[in-house]
Parts: structure tokens; sequence; C-alpha cells
């Protein structure tokens, strides 16, 4: 509860805490009209428990969190759909290629670990080229700000794993098909 001087800029305004039993809320109205029976000129503002004020602290941050991750969870969503799409629309247009490939010798594990190397490489060219975006924005956050976050070395190599690790399961449909290439239906289809 604060309680403001009576000439502002005098004194900071007061805080009374008080500590009760029972629950706090039954005690506000209580607590607001003793101190105003010792002086009514004194304005209260702001009663309030300490789980309400702790609540109001801590409401801000939880909100944040909660918008990074929902932002993080489309961002993996949108790789996902992106790279499963990417590589599908490739195993189509190759179809021919993978069927002449395991028509002359190459074993289905040897196709497969193909289109997840090009997937594989396809997201490490995409994260090694984001890399300096990211440090230009953290730099042009901190003066904006004021101040960022000292070292995000662990959370963008976070980020980039789950990247990677996103693309190659959208990847393993893609190659899952390309291994499942029939050579005669393949060679046929051209």
């Amino acid at each position: 509860m604060l309680i403001p001087p009576r000439h502002p800029g005098i004194f900071p305004p007061a805080t009374f805490v008080a500590r009760v039993d029972a629950p706090a809320e039954s005690h506000l109205f209580a607590i607001r009209d003793t101190i105003r029976s010792v002086d009514a000129d004194v304005p209260v503002f702001s009663v309030k428990t300490m789980q309400q004020r702790l609540n109001e602290l801590f409401a801000h941050p939880r909100f944040y969190r909660f918008i990074i991750w929902t932002f993080t969870g489309f961002a993996l969503l949108l790789i996902l759909i992106g790279t499963y799409g990417l590589l599908s629309y490739t195993v189509a247009r190759r179809t021919g290629e993978i069927g002449i490939r395991i028509a002359l010798g190459a074993t289905r594990s040897n196709v497969g670990r193909m289109v997840l190397g090009e997937a594989f490489l396809t997201v490490c060219v995409g994260i090694i080229g984001g890399a300096p975006l990211i440090f230009w924005i953290k730099r042009l956050a901190g003066s904006l700000m004021g101040s960022a976050p000292g070292s995000l070395t662990a959370p963008i190599a976070l980020g980039a794993l789950a990247i990677l690790a996103v693309a190659l399961v959208a990847a393993y449909i893609p190659a899952r098909r390309a291994m499942r290439v029939n050579p005669m239906v393949a060679l046929r289809y051209e």
C-alpha cells in the first residue's frame, strides 16, 4: 500500500506493509480504513496483497515467454512445412534420375542418404547465411533498447540445432519416398 506525502516532491511516497494471519484480501479494506482514521487527508492508493504484487511483477515476463515460445513454434512449423514441400517437389522432379541411379546399382540407403544429405546441406547454408543477420539484429536491438543480452552464443547454437533437427525430420518422408522408387516405373515416367 503506497501512501504519498502531503507535499509531493519533498518526500517519496511511503509504503505500508501489514502481515495478517487470515486471507489478506479480507483485511485490505480494514487497513485502508485504519490509515484514514489516523489522517483522513492522506490519500491511500495501490492497496494490494503481496500475491497480487508478485503476479503483476511476473505477469509480463510470463507473457513474453509465452509469445516467444509461440513464435518459435510457428517458425519451426514453417521450417517443417517448407523443407518437406521443397524436398517432396525435388524428389518428384528427380524420380527419373533416382530410378536410373537404382537401376545402375545404387542401394536404397544410398538414395536416402543422398536426399537427407542435400537437405542437411541446404539447411546448413541457410543457417550460416543467417548467422551474421542475427548478430546485426542483436547490435541494432542493443542500440535501440540501451542494452541487449550479453552472450547469444548458446541460444543461437541451440536454435540452429533445433532448425537442423526439424529440417531433417521433415526430409525423412521425401527420403523414404525416394528410397521406394521402382526403377522400371521411374524409367517409364520420362
